[in-house]
Parts: C-alpha cells; structure tokens; sequence
C-alpha cells in the first residue's frame, strides 16, 4: 500500500488555523487511487491546566473556531457538528480526524525485536456529515500523514483506536505499509435468508452451469425472506446492467448476464459477482436504486482484469464500490471493501491461506 501527500493549512476563521494533509492512498502517483483528507487536532499540552467541560458538553457555533483546549481532545473530541462541517468542507470521500493520546509512545520486546509504536484516536466523517465504522483508504492516510510530517518516527508502528476496535498500521518504507484490518467475508445470513438458503462455497459461483441446471434452487436462494429485495434482478438494474447479454459468437446476443449475490458482510456491504471484469467496467449505477438494497454500498467484482491505470498487470480480481447511502457515488478505493474481497476472492479462486491475492477496484482514478 503506498501514498502521495499534498500537505496544506486550511483557515478555518480569521484568527485560527488548523492543520491538514491531503493524502492519496492506495496509489504510488499523485492523482492516483483515493485521495483522504487528514486533519491532525493539535498536541495536548503537558501541564497546562485543565478546563473543567461544560455540564452538557462542547458546543459548536457554527462558523466560529472552537478553543484550543477543545480541539486538543483534552476534554474529549471536538463537537461532532464542528467535525461534520469540517468534511462537508474538504468534500472528499472521507476526512480523517487524528488525536494524539496521552501516553501513545511505548516499545515492547527486547534487542533486535524491540518495536516502537505510537497510540492515535482516528475517526471518519463522509461529506454527507455520516460517521462510518471503518475505512481503509483513511486509515492508511493517517498514518502517512503522522509519518510524513514527523510527528511520528518513520519505522514506528501507529496503532489507531477506532469504533472497529485496534487498527495497527506497520510501515514498510517507500511510502508502503501494511495494514491490519478485520475479515469480514459476506454472508448471505445477513441480508436475511434463512440458514437453508446459505449459498454454496464461492467456488461452485464460478463454474459454468449446464441446461439441466436451469431449475436448480441457487437460481432462486437469493429473495427468500430477504427484507431488502437484494436479488440478481434488483441488483442488475440498480447497476444499469438490466440488458447485459452474454456474447455468442463474438455478439450480445446470448440470454441475459445476472450477477450472482453473495450476501452481505458484518461492514454493511452487499457483494455482486459477474462472471467478467468487463460486466463490473460496463456498470452504470442508479444511485437510488443502490440505495434502495440497504446496508452500507454495493461491491460489484469479477474473476481476473487487469489494473489499467496501474501499469497494466494482470489481477487476480477487480471491482468497484458505491455508497449513496453515505454520500458516495462511487469510492475511488476502497479499504474497508476489501475485508470482504479478500476472504471472498481467496476461497474461490482456491488461493492459499497466507498467499498473496491482488485485487484492482476500477474507477477512474484506478
């Protein structure tokens, strides 16, 4: 995982300034992947005296910059509204907010294993004002943003304190680092079918099914008892992907290509599988019909493809990510995404427990 910075300080009164980076995440050139922004709150202050919070809490007056001692976090974090102002105000996919904890700076092991890591606070605001539960593209900003401004040693470990529990975040030079986020594979028990219309191992999905599996009940297992209607026609038509025909001789004219649903993930992501990379770049979603499936996005994907706007290497997977839901149309990349891509894609593709699996999510920043 790599990054580029574009570093910056936004006024945000006349009399005020806080300090932000703009990090592209997931990328080894500017413009690239999915750009984050990162406000850094400031550093408490050893020994200042501290303000006694106000019975009901910080406010925030719209418009006017909170004090210092607010922003610190000394008395807990600055007012949601103020944070929520803050990313409508960057107007990028998500803005990370940072926040130093007291005692962040420990090592552990002894000799050549000793480790240095640093402790943050890290949440994420859309623009649309919503908090989210986890994000990958942000996290990595972060801690690129603490790296790259030296408020934290280049071959530290940051340990980020989320709603999703401990991030670390180990770097490995260059601008790459490796995260550590949860397995979240989908489920189709969680968009509310019954245990009985659980659909078979993901590797059965990508074989080809003869005639006389046309009455097959996998064709049906994804309506029963489902609340939010997530089925291949749903989701083909929430996709612009309704008149999809399979080719025939080098021409559409086959019977209509439908996705097969795998269910949904402990993150809120519903996952769409095609049998081929160009059904996920020929998508062109309807927003309210995306929004209508519930949860938190839709991950359309398909074996194979190529990372076009990344030198052109073959993939193992490719795949793309909307959440009007939460005021995406559609994430450039998409971290969180991956916890369910990457269990998903590893059993059916029949990839190795500890073996790398390389995916490519297909917007236009690549």
């Amino acid at each position: 995982l790599a990054a580029a910075t574009h570093a910056g300080r936004a006024a945000m009164a006349a009399d005020a300034t806080l300090p932000f980076v703009i990090v592209d995440a997931f990328t080894s050139v500017r413009f690239g992947g999915n750009p984050a922004a990162v406000v850094v709150l400031p550093r408490e202050e050893p020994g200042k005296r501290r303000h006694a919070p106000p019975p009901d809490g910080i406010k925030w007056e719209y418009g006017v910059m909170p004090a210092s001692h607010e922003l610190s976090g000394r008395d807990g974090w600055p007012p949601d509204l103020f944070l929520q102002d803050v990313a409508r105000e960057m107007n990028l996919s998500e803005t990370a907010f940072v926040r130093e904890k007291l005692d962040r700076r420990r090592t552990v092991g002894r000799g050549d294993n000793e480790e240095l890591f640093a402790d943050y606070d890290l949440r994420w605001f859309t623009p649309s004002g919503a908090e989210v539960d986890l994000c990958g593209h942000a996290t990595l900003a972060s801690a690129h943003a603490l790296w790259d401004t030296a408020r934290v040693a280049p071959f530290a470990v940051i340990r980020f304190h989320t709603r999703s529990g401990i991030l670390p975040v180990v770097p490995l030079g260059e601008g790459a680092a490796e995260l550590n986020f949860p397995s979240a594979a989908p489920n189709m028990l969680l968009l509310g079918a019954p245990p009985e219309a659980v659909r078979a191992p993901p590797r059965a999905h990508l074989e080809s099914k003869s005639d006389d599996d046309d009455d097959d009940d996998d064709d049906d297992d994804d309506a029963p008892n489902n609340p939010a209607g997530v089925t291949p026609e749903t989701v083909a038509a929430a996709l612009g992907l309704s008149d999809l025909r399979a080719d025939v001789d080098g021409e559409p004219t086959g019977d209509v290509v439908y996705p097969i649903v795998a269910g949904r993930n402990s993150v809120g992501d519903t996952f769409a599988v095609y049998p081929d990379p160009a059904h996920v770049l020929a998508a062109r979603p309807h927003p309210k019909r995306i929004a209508a499936l519930g949860g938190r996005g839709l991950v359309v994907t398909a074996p194979g493809g190529v990372a076009t706007r990344q030198g052109g290497a073959p993939v193992d997977f490719t795949c793309r990510f909307f959440a009007p839901n939460i005021g995406i149309h559609e994430d450039p990349v998409t971290g969180s995404a991956f916890c369910g891509l990457g269990p998903y894609w590893t059993d059916a593709l029949g990839i190795e427990r500890g073996k790398e699996a390389v995916g490519y999510q297909a917007s236009a920043r690549g």
